[in-house]
């Protein structure tokens, strides 16, 4: 994901936030997700997206820190 803005390039696609339900599990069983920067990243500039936001606090997700 290295010098890419979303998944599969510059464009936002149905990868991205199935990418950031991943990173949510990870975070959820305690994996390093500090180690991966550039998904990090990638997920920062998801759930900036006003309709990844929405439903975010509509569905309640743990968010805490993305990035």
């Amino acid at each position: 994901m290295s010098g890419r803005t979303f998944a599969l390039g510059d464009s936002y696609s149905i990868c991205d936030p199935y990418l950031m339900i991943f990173y949510l599990w990870g975070r959820f069983v305690g994996m390093p997700m500090s180690d991966l920067a550039a998904y990090s990243r990638l997920i920062a500039r998801v759930v900036e997206r006003p309709a990844v936001a929405k439903a975010i606090a509509e569905e309640q997700l743990p968010m805490g820190q993305a990035a």
